[in-house]
């Protein structure tokens, strides 16, 4: 069961859809669009299509959805759908902001889709090494990369991903204020809504404050997010 996407350039039936989308524009999926057909954290909010074009590429089509152009310096026909995880991460340092490039790259490295080693091997351009040094394998999502970034910005750098009770791990943590992000791709359902219930019990227990914060809450509310935070600091100091 295959379709053709464009002359010369036949996919399966089930290929990832913004893929033969980029394949029928003339090029090859990239970028922030290309993280996401390999599974990568991205911002909910992504409707461009990012494409690299090689720099002879010509009859160029629309396909019903905004998309930008990556141009590369090589020429010839395109050898692939999506590029590589490698090269997504780089096209994502250099087009999107720098902490929804860090996101992504800690999304990468915490899937164990690339290591530190290689990243670290290849000639980066400034901009990517910036993205590199600000990057935490620890974070198991998008949201608490940011929120992280932010925290630091703000003066308050938290500790990542730590373990402060028997069997429970905090996203973030600063002195006695506990930070959880409840991105929705990782948190919905009765069944996790109860577990998290269970685990604030715990940690109340132990003396700790619970703070919940949404993805919404996070990218388009941060002023109210970082005064509720320095608010609970504020009563509960570090003894």
């Amino acid at each position: 069961m295959i379709r053709r996407v464009r002359v010369g350039w036949y996919m399966p039936a089930d290929a990832d859809e913004h893929a033969a989308l980029a394949v029928a524009i003339g090029g090859t999926l990239a970028c922030i669009s290309a993280a996401k057909a390999h599974g990568l954290w991205v911002p909910q909010d992504l409707s461009t299509l990012h494409v690299s074009l090689p720099a002879n590429a010509s009859r160029l089509r629309g396909v019903g959805m905004p998309w930008i152009a990556h141009w590369t310096e090589a020429d010839g026909r395109p050898e692939r759908p999506v590029a590589t995880v490698q090269q997504a991460l780089l096209d994502v340092a250099m087009c999107q902001p720098v902490e929804i490039a860090v996101a992504v790259w800690d999304s990468a490295l915490n899937m164990n889709l690339v290591r530190l080693t290689e990243l670290r091997s290849r000639t980066l351009s400034r901009r990517a090494r910036a993205v590199l040094a600000l990057c935490d394998m620890r974070a198991e999502s998008g949201i608490e990369t940011i929120t992280r970034l932010r925290l630091v910005a703000a003066g308050h750098p938290p500790e990542v991903q730590v373990r402060v009770a028997p069997g429970v791990r905090v996203d973030l943590l600063i002195a006695r204020v506990v930070i959880e992000l409840d991105g929705s791709a990782f948190h919905s359902g009765v069944t996790e809504f109860e577990r998290d219930r269970a685990r604030d019990a715990v940690l109340n227990a132990w003396g700790y404050r619970v703070l919940h914060f949404s993805y919404r809450q996070v990218m388009s509310d941060w002023e109210t997010v970082i005064a509720t935070i320095r608010m609970v600091m504020r009563q509960h100091p570090v003894a």
